[in-house]
């Protein structure tokens, strides 16, 4: 059957981003709704939203092309499979495929040209593309081995940093004061109730405590300082590794990134350039913002999917709008 729109999905374990095209790519509407992570919420919940947010961009009687960037998908081929059959058939009559929600970023970062993406916000993941067509991975295993140099991972590391300087392991600096105040500790050992109740059961919480290290390291905080540089390095990799999984024979690697940590130009954007151009030497990185958001890649690949012919035209359009979506009030 015929579909007369695209709908694209970026789906996230806080909340989810809808935008609608027409087949000719002129952007029409967009959407928020609830979380979409599955394994968090439950499948029924997750089609609660994916439903809301598809009815609040599409007029009765559209059948659309949809993509939806689910979280964690491919992570665990045979729960990933049973959520996909449910969804499809909820969705009907849409016609829906699925990417991991980091392989929208990477398609809007790179209109689906060659390239590698990272993301930097609360988690940590690579993803990218080559010109023959094969796709990789790097991180993003699980918060609990994984995310290295995330904003979860920063968030630990403030918790660890107090802990220890509060031991007297490390010399109080101006973190340890800045933690007592953010936090309102009356005594230092009031950090492991507030970390039980707040922190160890969300990551969103505990990413947030990246805000209190970035003030300790905007104050000149060495330990602060420390662990920024170690999340670039920890980046870098991340990064690096999609790229040494492909074949980029040019001189110049392209490369994207999106996150809130990436808004950090000084101590974590400018230094995980610095360090994977050290380990990808003699070749360099062309580390530049997206070229569009992840709802508008997840667009492209709902095309990919299921109207190629419509891409060129469709990724054409997409480009010249440069990702624009103001016009469209957020529907929650």
């Amino acid at each position: 059957m015929r579909t007369d729109c695209f709908i694209g999905i970026d789906g996230g374990g806080s909340k989810t981003r809808f935008l609608a095209a027409d087949l000719d790519g002129a952007l029409y509407a967009e959407a928020v709704a609830g979380p979409t992570y599955y394994r968090q919420s439950g499948i029924a919940q997750v089609i609660l939203a994916l439903r809301d947010g598809i009815a609040a961009c599409l007029p009765a009687g559209r059948r659309a092309a949809v993509c939806f960037g689910m979280p964690g998908y491919g992570e665990s081929p045979a729960e990933d499979g049973a959520a996909m059959r449910e969804i499809s058939a909820a969705l009907s009559p849409h016609l829906v495929c699925f990417e991991n929600d980091v392989a929208a970023g990477w398609a809007g970062a790179f209109a689906l040209s060659p390239g590698v993406s990272i993301v930097g916000g609360t988690g940590a993941m690579s993803y990218g593309r080559d010109a023959n067509g094969t796709v990789a991975r790097c991180g993003g295993w699980s918060e609990f081995f994984s995310d290295e140099g995330s904003g979860y991972w920063l968030g630990k590391q403030l918790l660890q940093l107090f802990s220890q300087q509060s031991d007297r392991r490390l010399p109080r600096t101006a973190l340890y004061d800045l933690v007592r105040e953010r936090l309102a500790l009356q005594n230092d050992f009031d950090l492991i109730s507030l970390a039980e109740k707040r922190f160890i059961p969300s990551r969103k919480e505990t990413a947030a405590l990246q805000s209190i290290l970035l003030e300790a390291a905007r104050m000149g905080d060495p330990f602060a300082l420390a662990s920024y540089d170690e999340a670039a390095k920890n980046l870098a990799g991340i990064l690096c590794g999609s790229i040494n999984k492909l074949r980029f024979p040019e001189k110049t690697v392209p490369a994207s990134y999106v996150g809130g940590l990436f808004e950090i130009s000084d101590l974590i954007r400018e230094p995980v350039r610095r360090y994977a151009e050290a380990q990808l030497a003699p070749q360099s990185l062309s580390f530049a913002p997206p070229l569009l958001s992840p709802c508008e890649g997840a667009i492209l690949l709902a095309a990919e999917t299921f109207a190629p012919a419509a891409l060129p035209a469709l990724r054409s359009r997409l480009l010249s709008q440069k990702g624009n979506t103001s016009a469209f009030p957020e529907k929650t």
